[in-house]
C-alpha cells in the first residue's frame, strides 16, 4: 500500500542521509546535523510545504533565518524549485522589527564565542574577526535591507557582500576588507580540512608540519608561516571590528 507522502518523503530523507554520512575507508563522508531542521530532534526529518512557510512565518528564531540564507535548492521538479525558491525570497523580504532584528544576531554571536571561543592560531571559523563574524555582518544586513533591495540575497557571502556594497548599505573599503577576510579563511580551512582529519585544536599543533606550513603560506599568498600568521591576525582584528562597528556596539546601546 502507497505511504502516505509525509512518511515517502521521510523515508526517502532518511536514505539521503544515511547515504552522505556513510563511513568510508577515508572517514565521514559528508556531516549532516539534523538538529537543524525545524524543531529541532523532534521534528520530522521531511516537512510539506505549507508547514514550512508556517514554521517561517510564525516559529523561527532570527538565527534561522540566518541560517536559511545559505539555504539553495540543489534538486527537483522545476514548479517545486520555483515554490521553495518564491518561500525563501518572501521569507527575506518581510518587514522586521530593526532593533529587535540587531539584538538577536549580537546575542546570537556572544552565545556561540561563549561556547566555541578560540584564540587557536588555525581556527578560521569561531576566533573573533573569523568565518562566522563575516558571515553573521553578511546575513544581518540581509535580512535588514532585503525588504528594500531583494538583489542584495545571495546563499553566497562574498558574493552578497559584493551585492550589498553595490547597493550602498556596506562601505566599499569595508566590504572589500571582509572579502578578503573570506578569501583567507577558506584558503586556510580548505587545506586544513584536506590534509587533517577532524577538528584542529591547540593540543595538534605538531600536526601541521613545516611542509603543511610553506603550502598553507603559498594558498594564502605570503612568503613564509610568520608571514601568513601576522597576515592571520591583522586580518581577524580588522574584521572582528567590522563586526563591532556593524552590530555589537549598535545592539550594546
Amino acid at each position: 500500500r502507497p505511504l502516505p507522502p509525509s512518511q515517502y518523503f521521510a523515508r526517502l530523507s532518511q536514505r539521503l542521509i544515511n547515504a552522505v554520512t556513510a563511513q568510508t575507508a577515508e572517514g565521514t563522508l559528508f556531516e549532516v546535523d539534523m538538529r537543524l531542521r525545524p524543531s529541532g530532534a523532534a521534528g520530522p526529518i521531511a516537512s510539506s510545504l505549507e508547514a514550512f512557510v508556517k514554521y517561517h512565518e510564525d516559529e523561527a528564531w532570527t538565527w534561522e533565518h540566518m541560517a536559511l540564507s545559505r539555504a539553495r535548492v540543489v534538486f527537483g521538479p522545476d514548479e517545486l524549485r520555483q515554490k521553495v525558491e518564491q518561500i525563501i525570497l518572501e521569507t527575506f523580504t518581510r518587514e522586521r522589527d530593526a532593533d529587535g532584528l540587531l539584538c538577536d544576531v549580537a546575542d546570537m554571536r556572544a552565545r556561540m564565542d561563549t561556547e566555541h571561543h578560540s584564540d587557536f592560531v588555525w581556527e578560521v571559523k569561531h576566533r573573533r574577526g573569523g568565518l562566522v563574524d563575516i558571515d553573521f555582518i553578511a546575513q544581518y544586513l540581509q535580512l535588514r535591507h532585503a525588504p528594500d533591495c531583494p538583489q542584495i540575497l545571495s546563499p553566497n557571502t562574498r558574493n552578497a557582500l559584493r551585492a550589498i556594497r553595490d547597493n550602498g548599505y556596506l562601505d566599499a573599503a569595508i566590504a572589500d576588507e571582509l572579502v578578503e577576510g573570506i578569501d583567507l579563511w577558506q584558503a586556510v580551512q580548505s587545506v586544513l580540512r584536506l590534509t587533517i582529519e577532524g577538528d584542529l585544536d591547540a593540543e595538534r599543533e605538531d600536526e601541521v608540519t613545516q611542509g603543511l606550513q610553506k603550502t598553507l603560506a603559498q594558498v594564502s599568498s605570503t612568503t613564509d608561516v610568520e608571514a601568513l600568521k601576522e597576515k592571520m591576525r591583522s586580518t581577524a582584528a580588522r574584521c572582528h571590528q567590522h563586526f563591532r562597528d556593524i552590530i555589537e556596539i549598535p545592539a550594546e546601546s
